[in-house]
């Protein structure tokens, strides 16, 4: 029996699979609200930080949609993931653009627990603050702004 290292064709082309937290933090990503129904459970319970608790997937939508209404977009890059069975710790970078263009990356950690699969509970850890005050860097600016001329 011999073992070989080479590609097909098949497997040069075919895409990774995506894993649970990359498919459904694409869908947030993306502000798709429907990621909800497909992949939290009914009685799904968020926790942002310090503020109370919301549950249903009626009140995590009425808090997503509100807090998409202040960004123009987010990028989660996941710095590290530790899982064991129905538990994820997910660290990530997130770069938010705010309504006016500017950027700022905030590092977070969010603590899930899966049930039969869906996303039963999250629980984010994240100061937000330099989103809504912006520092007088380059990297909070505009793009344009603060680039030599």
């Amino acid at each position: 029996m011999s073992l070989t290292t080479e590609a097909t064709p098949s497997a040069a082309v075919a895409e990774p699979t995506k894993t649970w937290y990359e498919e459904f933090y694409a869908a947030l990503d993306g502000k798709d609200i429907s990621v909800l129904d497909r992949l939290c459970t009914p009685d799904t319970r968020v926790q942002f930080a310090n503020h109370e608790p919301c549950e249903g997937r009626a009140a995590v939508r009425e808090v997503m949609l509100h807090f998409w209404s202040t960004i123009e977009r987010m990028q989660h890059q996941f710095t590290n993931v530790f899982e064991v069975d129905d538990q994820a710790l997910l660290e990530a970078d997130v770069t938010y653009t705010r309504l006016d263009g500017s950027s700022v990356v905030i590092k977070a950690g969010t603590v899930i627990r899966r049930r039969d699969g869906l996303v039963a509970d999250q629980h984010i850890y994240i100061d937000l603050t330099p989103l809504t005050h912006r520092a007088s860097s380059p990297e909070t600016q505009p793009s344009g702004e603060g680039e030599p001329a």
